[in-house]
């Protein structure tokens, strides 16, 4: 069995909506963790965006990793590949200094720690060593390397109208590589009161220059970080071998990686761009 964690960084802005009319001030709201309330992204929207882009780049592994398409004339067969939801990793936030930083908390940070070791995802480059020095502070800090804290030192930033404070991170290149640059973490209730609200677009339909339909939708914005796990079973017949599970995981790392895929709604006008690549991955019994 594999298992391999993904990442993925939004190129553009994302609607991945619930598909439930609110009946507040906006009208579509996007999908949200039942547990944190932070952005999610279902597994069942996510597997089905990634069908779609196999389909469209004739991938020949659509029904052995997605399994069969949900048609009458065809049996019903699950896939290989157990797709999970995707989680936050981090979304930009303004501050004062820089147009934006990316936003994260420790909350997520022990997730991701629980779910790299859940999923045996192979170490190598010492990453739970450095998250597990971040997840058990109790107050908000901007990530910085030595240079700039010496330069800086003492000062601090209001990030979203929250005053931070700098700390020293030697192996920032690492959590840039996850969260992308300029890490801020917050503890969890900041978070929460700051993702409480997301960015929302004003959407209208116009006919002959006339409105007929206002309505408001809310968006992850654009450089917002998700990961998500996968699953790739061994064959059901228990014949799998070493080379099979080998040649399906290429394969979905061929689909994946430094593509732009789309995901949620409004294509048309530019929304849910995304690009995905691979966190980590393990093999095991």
């Amino acid at each position: 069995m594999l298992s391999k964690i993904y990442k993925i960084r939004a190129l553009t802005n994302m609607h991945v909506g619930t598909g439930d009319t609110g009946y507040g001030l906006v009208d579509n709201t996007v999908q949200r963790d039942v547990v944190t309330n932070y952005p999610a992204i279902y597994s069942s929207s996510l597997k089905g965006a990634l069908r779609q882009f196999a389909r469209y780049e004739k991938f020949d592994e659509i029904k052995e990793i997605f399994g069969s398409e949900n048609t009458s004339n065809e049996s019903m067969e699950s896939g290989l590949a157990k797709f999970f939801q995707a989680n936050l990793l981090s979304i930009p936030v303004r501050g004062q200094k820089k147009p934006f930083y990316r936003a994260t908390c420790y909350k997520i940070i022990n997730e991701l720690i629980e779910n790299l070791e859940i999923h045996k995802i192979e170490d190598t480059d010492g990453i739970m060593r450095i998250l597990n020095t971040l997840k058990d502070e109790k107050e908000s800090f901007l990530l910085v390397t030595e240079e700039i804290e010496k330069k800086e030192k003492g000062s601090k930033e209001i990030i979203e109208g929250y005053e931070v404070k700098t700390k020293k991170e030697d192996k920032l290149t690492h959590l840039e590589n996850i969260f992308g640059k300029d890490i801020v973490v917050f503890d969890n209730e900041t978070f929460g009161h700051i993702i409480e609200e997301l960015p929302v677009i004003a959407r209208n339909c116009l006919d002959n220059g006339e409105s007929k339909n206002l309505w408001y939708e809310e968006i992850v914005p654009r450089e917002t970080r998700f990961y998500f796990p996968v699953i790739l079973d061994e064959k059901k017949d228990n014949n799998g071998t070493e080379e099979e599970d080998s040649r399906l995981s290429k394969k979905l790392n061929d689909l994946l990686e430094n593509k732009m895929i789309q995901i949620g709604a409004n294509a048309s006008i530019g929304y849910g761009y995304t690009e995905i690549s691979k966190l980590g991955e393990s093999k095991y019994e």
